[in-house]
């Protein structure tokens, strides 16, 4: 499965601001967060509530980078926080699928461990 996908009862806002929280206590730093909403309502665009945030723990990215850098195209990692039918769902793009891509076993263990620790940021929402 391409992606790690949680609901969660909070709102988009208050989800997106514990995941920054949560992420923060692990050593991830969010590089960005990227309001959809806003994004296309400057557009003359409706749409729902919905946010990215672009997350990376530095010394995980250059380890990979370090590995290979053709890693560079699928950092930083991603994680979507939506409403949908009224609920909110906090979505992560699994890094293991994701560096899987590459085909670089070296990769493979340090993806596991980040997908580990992004996944239980995601689950304490």
């Amino acid at each position: 499965m391409l992606d790690y996908t949680v609901e969660t009862k909070l709102s988009v806002k208050e989800a997106a601001e514990k995941l920054q929280v949560g992420l923060k206590e692990k050593s991830f730093g969010v590089l960005h967060v990227y309001d959809l909403k806003e994004i296309f309502q400057s557009k003359g665009i409706e749409f729902g509530e919905y946010q990215i945030l672009s997350v990376c723990n530095p010394k995980f990215a250059k380890e990979a980078l370090d590995t290979n850098l053709k890693v560079g195209a699928l950092l930083p990692c991603k994680i979507s926080v939506y409403a949908k039918d009224r609920v909110t769902k906090v979505s992560l793009l699994r890094p293991k699928v994701a560096i899987g891509l590459l085909g670089d076993k070296k990769l493979d263990t340090l993806a596991g461990t980040a997908e580990d620790i992004l996944k239980s940021v995601v689950d304490s929402i």
